[in-house]
């Protein structure tokens, strides 16, 4: 059995340049058969970055876009969640589930080596090959996308019947059923008539492997996800897009008179995007000048003393991925620490959370700007600090917060103001 990130990563890594549209991002994606693509950095001092079918439903599809439109550096994420090629399954499981991610880079220093998803992790716990299956499972998604008419509701995607798995059968049993049929969930019968449950590929590798639980024990009704959410049939794709981003899933049910008749994952939206039959109709946008156009509330602050591990317990409960850092003493800075942060400055170096405080890690001092302030300074200022997050000030208090994130989804919304 392969135990190593490097022994089951995917490499070389299919790449592409920041500056290629979406439109041909989803192109190379379809032709190498992949649901991820990692993009190059655009210059000295940049970094890599990757985008994932999810970014394309989220930052696409959720807001009604053309992929034609838009550059791939304006859905990517940045920075990239690493692991070394030493690390093993569980460990890597481990982050993939504290960052809430599907895949990680496989990296050597400054080389990106390859990536490794959760699929790769699936695959490795089994003797089967779980590539052929991934293989009939993507093509079926891409010949529903493909035939007939425009699609425009969750009905014209949808994969029928639904298989299912037995509350009391074994997470091993669940995972054969799953690589038999080439699919990565099931539904679960809970207990009367046409309560469900669902167990995912997902809910295995973070609720069973990352934990270093045996598989041959552990039964399917102990890490089912419940209840179920679902849609009807009339759920327009744009609209089961938003409830996936929203809800952080990747598949839907589709319920109609109290039965299940059918399921959509993002996959299915993902082919139906890739085959163009269905189409973003939104290009031009109103215009939008300063930070006060896009600024969001800021966020909860902590103590600087705070220990990681309950800023993350504090992240979880109120499902967020920033906090504030009050200043320790009179007069010292303000600061942000992001679940970025703690990935990458704590999990990724094997600190201990509870040892390690937040003080010791977070980025400071903030920016500061005044709610006047235009995008375009805003955004020169964010690339000159390496700060992906400003804070914006107003009578000696923090007001609200401005991040990359808000400024890209605003501009996809809005425009920049000029033409």
């Amino acid at each position: 059995m392969m135990n190593s990130a490097g022994d089951i990563m995917t490499s070389p890594a299919v790449s592409i340049d920041a500056g290629a549209t979406v439109a041909e991002a989803l192109d190379t994606m379809r032709d190498q058969g992949i649901s991820s693509i990692l993009v190059r950095p655009a210059g000295p001092g940049s970094e890599h970055g990757i985008v994932t079918k999810r970014d394309i439903l989220a930052k696409v599809v959720v807001r009604d876009l053309d992929p034609e439109g838009l550059r791939v550096r304006e859905v990517m994420r940045t920075p990239l969640i690493t692991v070394r090629p030493h690390w093993g399954l569980e460990e890597t499981s481990a982050l993939m589930a504290a960052a809430r991610i599907r895949r990680v880079a496989v990296v050597r220093g400054d080389e990106v080596l390859g990536i490794v998803s959760d699929t790769d992790i699936f695959t490795a716990l089994e003797a089967q090959d779980w590539s052929a299956a991934r293989v009939t499972r993507k093509a079926r998604a891409r010949r529903r996308a493909a035939s007939g008419t425009d699609a425009t509701v969750v009905s014209d995607l949808m994969s029928s019947p639904v298989l299912t798995a037995a509350p009391d059968a074994t997470v091993r049993e669940c995972m054969r059923r799953m690589l038999e049929h080439g699919v990565s969930s099931l539904l679960v019968e809970t207990g009367p008539p046409h309560h469900h449950g669902i167990i995912t590929k997902r809910d295995i590798i973070t609720k069973v492997v990352a934990k270093g639980k045996d598989r041959e024990l552990v039964r399917v009704r102990d890490v089912i996800t419940v209840p179920l959410r679902t849609v009807p049939p009339e759920t327009s794709i744009q609209e089961c897009s938003v409830r996936m981003a929203n809800d952080n899933i990747r598949r839907l049910p589709i319920m109609k008179n109290g039965a299940i008749v059918g399921i959509i994952s993002d996959t299915d939206i993902f082919a139906a995007v890739e085959a163009r039959r269905w189409r973003g109709r939104r290009r031009r946008r109103p215009t939008l000048h300063t930070v006060a156009d896009v600024m969001g509330r800021p966020p909860r602050s902590i103590e600087a003393g705070t220990a990681i591990a309950d800023a993350m317990a504090i992240m979880k409960e109120f499902d967020v991925t920033t906090l504030l850092v009050q200043p320790a003493h009179q007069g010292e800075a303000w600061g942000v620490v992001t679940s970025h942060d703690i990935v990458n400055k704590v999990l990724a170096r094997n600190r201990d959370p509870k040892a390690t405080p937040v003080g010791a890690i977070m980025n400071s001092p903030l920016i500061m700007v005044s709610p006047e302030t235009s995008l375009w300074e805003c955004t020169a200022r964010m690339a000159g600090s390496g700060m992906s997050l400003v804070s914006v000030e107003q009578g000696g208090s923090i007001i609200g917060v401005v991040s990359e994130t808000d400024i890209f989804m605003a501009i996809e919304e809005r425009g920049w103001g000029v033409d």
